[in-house]
């Protein structure tokens, strides 16, 4: 995690988010729609306020700066007929290494009167996701219907502990490991290879940690595409975290050894 400068981009789709779930929850019309849609300007139209700045400056073109001013000292603006509403630029914002909002301890993004929202690598989250995973039951895992939220929510829950206390099934066993599968509502399967870590603890141990497959353990491929489906043994499940086939893997195994 990494604290930086305000992305415009990061900060617009959670001030979109927030926007959204604090007034749709409650109506919907076209007037809300009309309302929502406005909620443009500021800091969120940089490309604007620089074309207009460029022309300015460069061709002396004479143009009412009020604008570029409001946008050089605020956030987000909601512009209504015959009103308008600024927001303060966030006071501290945090981004994973892709740059969306991020945070493990607290609020992701934080404005001076302490608004602020949670997010987990840009997935938005109630607060007790982040500050309190141990809030987080099987049965809420079970209730939540947003898949990516449900997702997040089993990661900080622990893997490990997710497939012990779903009732996962090992499907599959061998020298690399243990696979399991289970079944998710409203979203794929959940398959996790098991396999214990290569290098030794202090005390003369080996860790076990888990990884996450598709489905069918398919290969990424370099296009981005994915490749044909592959037996569901463990061995296949670990080398598709390496874009290989078993075949491949047991290969490239043998070459570094």
């Amino acid at each position: 995690m990494r604290s930086t400068r305000p992305s415009a981009s990061a900060v617009e789709s959670a001030f979109n988010w927030a926007a959204s779930s604090a007034v749709y929850s409650n109506v919907i019309n076209d007037a809300v729609r009309l309302a929502v849609g406005s909620l443009y300007g500021g800091s969120r139209w940089l490309g604007c306020s620089a074309w207009a700045d460029y022309f300015s400056e460069v061709f002396s073109i004479s143009i009412d700066r009020n604008y570029l001013e409001l946008v050089q000292s605020c956030g987000c603006i909601w512009t209504l007929d015959g009103i308008c509403f600024a927001s303060e630029r966030p006071s501290r914002l945090n981004l994973d290494d892709r740059g969306r909002l991020h945070s493990e301890t607290g609020p992701s993004i934080v404005y001076p009167s302490g608004w602020g929202l949670w997010h987990w690598h840009g997935v938005p989250v109630s607060q007790f996701v982040i500050e309190q995973p141990e809030r987080i039951t099987l049965g809420r895992i079970q209730v939540e219907v947003n898949v990516e939220v449900r997702r997040v929510m089993i990661e900080r829950y622990g893997q490990a502990r997710y497939l012990v206390d779903s009732g996962a099934k090992l499907i599959h066993s061998d020298e690399m490991g243990e696979l399991y599968f289970k079944d998710v509502a409203g979203d794929e399967p959940l398959v996790i290879v098991k396999v214990m870590n290569s290098t030794l603890e202090p005390d003369g141990s080996r860790k076990p940690y888990f990884l996450r497959v598709h489905p069918e353990c398919r290969l990424l491929l370099a296009n981005g595409e994915l490749g044909a489906p592959q037996p569901m043994t463990a061995r296949s499940a670990v080398a598709s975290t390496f874009g290989m086939t078993a075949d491949e893997y047991a290969k490239h195994v043998i070459a570094q050894t």
